[in-house]
């Protein structure tokens, strides 16, 4: 009796040490997503606000202060987690803004700097983050040996720079993905960061040719693109729909998701950029096909889209979506035309990989994509877009076709083929279809970008969060570990 009283005893102490532990999680998991939203604000109203008014400039000098000393604020405390969740979280304004940072390669460094600060404070943390998510090391591998091929090929440093912003914002995610209470966050701030960048481009709307929401002219500067606000707000679309907002800690909100769906929905809308249309649409086909207990949902969001479109013809907005519809579905518009010029861009990049079978297995090397456009657009009398200028390939595949030939184009879409294996698996096992949606996403953006942008791999890293090794050994039809975004009980890794 007195051993049955002991171990009695010993299960009390320990449920009620387990208890306490769930409930310290609990807290600092508030004080996280509060302590980030509040500084995810003092950065985006105060510049937005700058931005609305016309006051670019200031508003540039502004956000790179106001982040600035908010950033030191927590690498003086220690606090490297909010740190890396606030530099994801503040991307649409990083990247509308960068022109006015010190240097150009900004976004580059503060990366790196977040994650070398984390595994400094963390130990070992980024190794077993590569060993867990074996794709990634690749994808490293891939992106150091691209870039080096590069740096001896054209001796410039920044040609290929860009390439480290795609890997280590896929780094940074998978580091916030150990926990949904990180990585929540993280992702609730893109969509509060690009709502405000695209409410404050929106009085100048009209600043630029075909009145598209996402790029300005004030004070002499160009600013933004509409794919660099388009793909932020898709993202934050899906998250807001797919798996109900468990990825924004928001599955128990349903009038806070239909809320903030209202500006987002509209402001993608009248960013009229194709490539954040076929994400959004290209995720809401993929719920639709693999998750039965979403058609209904799924249905019900799409009506309220098209409601919301055609709220947006009608509002003072409406001419700019209108003539984006028209670029792309007109019956009178060329390819070319509904492509704004790529498909020359494939035209000339098939003709300058075929050229030759040297050509055809090693490329002309990275870096050169632009100075094969510029040869090569002379030579083919069909193309009309800007023939004989330097000019970037907008797409990831056409770019690495004619900068690395076979030699990385088939490493590439193999390792393409294999997430999408494992992002579609882990859907189907784990009833959850955020992950697969956004690798898709990343699919989809890289036929018409160089994906090689933090905005890119968001998505990118998201979907990697499916490939995890751990995820495909053992029973697998448990949750992978406690503390990860893909468990449904509380987690307990902010307390560690």
């Amino acid at each position: 009796m007195a051993t049955v009283g002991v171990t009695y005893a010993e299960g009390q102490t320990r449920r009620r040490l387990e208890v306490r532990d769930e409930r310290r999680a609990v807290l600092m998991s508030r004080r996280f997503q509060r302590s980030l939203m509040i500084q995810v604000l003092l950065c985006a109203i105060p510049v937005g606000g700058l931005l609305a008014v016309g006051m670019a400039r200031l508003a540039g000098l502004a956000y790179w202060g106001l982040f600035t000393l908010l950033w030191l604020r927590l690498a003086i405390l220690g606090r490297h987690r909010e740190l890396m969740a606030l530099l994801i979280a503040l991307i649409p304004f990083t990247n509308l803004l960068r022109s006015f940072a010190p240097f150009f390669t900004i976004i580059v460094v503060l990366l790196s700097v977040a994650a070398g600060y984390y595994n400094m404070l963390s130990p070992g943390t980024i190794w077993q983050v590569l060993q867990r998510y074996r794709m990634v090391m690749w994808m490293f591998v891939f992106v150091i040996v691209y870039y080096i091929w590069s740096l001896l090929l054209t001796g410039k440093y920044e040609v290929t720079i860009r390439i480290f912003e795609l890997a280590f914002s896929v780094l940074l995610i998978l580091i916030l993905g150990r926990s949904r209470e990180m990585l929540g966050p993280a992702i609730a701030g893109v969509l509060i960061s690009a709502c405000i960048v695209g409410l404050a481009m929106l009085p100048h709307i009209g600043t630029v040719a075909g009145e598209r929401l996402g790029e300005m002219v004030v004070q002499g500067y160009a600013l933004g693109n509409p794919v660099q606000l388009g793909i932020p707000l898709a993202l934050s679309f899906l998250a807001l729909i797919v798996d109900r907002g468990k990825w924004l800690n928001l599955e128990h909100h349903l009038l806070t998701r239909v809320l903030l769906l209202i500006p987002t929905v509209t402001l993608l809308a009248l960013t009229t950029s194709r490539a954040s249309w076929l994400v959004a649409i290209g995720g809401l086909v993929a719920t639709l096909l693999l998750s039965h207990r979403s058609r209904v949902r799924m249905l019900v969001i799409i009506g309220f889209g098209a409601l919301a479109i055609q709220l947006v013809l009608m509002s003072p907005f409406g001419g700019g979506l209108q003539r984006g519809i028209e670029r792309t579905f007109g019956e009178d518009r060329t390819a070319g035309n509904r492509t704004s010029g790529r498909s020359d861009q494939w035209i000339v990049s098939y003709y300058a990989f075929t050229e030759s079978v040297g050509r055809m297995i090693y490329g002309f090397g990275p870096g050169m994509g632009q100075d094969v456009y510029a040869s090569y657009s002379r030579r083919i009398p069909t193309v009309e877009f800007k023939v004989g200028s330097r000019m970037a390939l907008h797409s990831l595949y056409m770019q690495v076709g004619v900068e690395a030939g076979l030699i990385g184009l088939v490493p590439l879409l193999a390792w393409l083929l294999m997430g999408l294996y494992r992002t579609i698996r882990w859907g189907l096992i784990y009833g959850m279809q955020f992950p697969l949606v956004c690798f898709l996403g990343f699919i989809i953006v890289a036929a018409t970008t160089s994906g090689f942008d933090t905005v890119s791999g968001s998505l990118l890293g998201v979907g990697l969060l499916a490939t995890s090794r751990r995820s495909f050994s053992g029973d697998l039809t448990q949750v992978t570990e406690p503390g990860t975004p893909f468990d449904h009980r509380t987690s307990v890794g902010l307390a560690r």
